[in-house]
């Protein structure tokens, strides 16, 4: 597991995880998942009660 700084301007403040295993770190995969119409929309109805 890497611990990566997201904010250049700002070290120290905000990071993201990266497993070795992985491509992509953690606000990367959420990135991704938040552009994907199919996953929000799978998300949405899934836990629509919780909203």
């Amino acid at each position: 597991m890497k611990i990566i700084s997201i904010f250049e301007l700002s070290k120290g403040s905000l990071f993201a995880v990266k497993y070795e295993e992985e491509d992509l770190d953690a606000l990367e995969v959420l990135q991704e998942q938040w552009s994907d119409v199919e996953f929000l929309r799978e998300f949405f109805n899934k836990y629509k009660k919780d909203y």
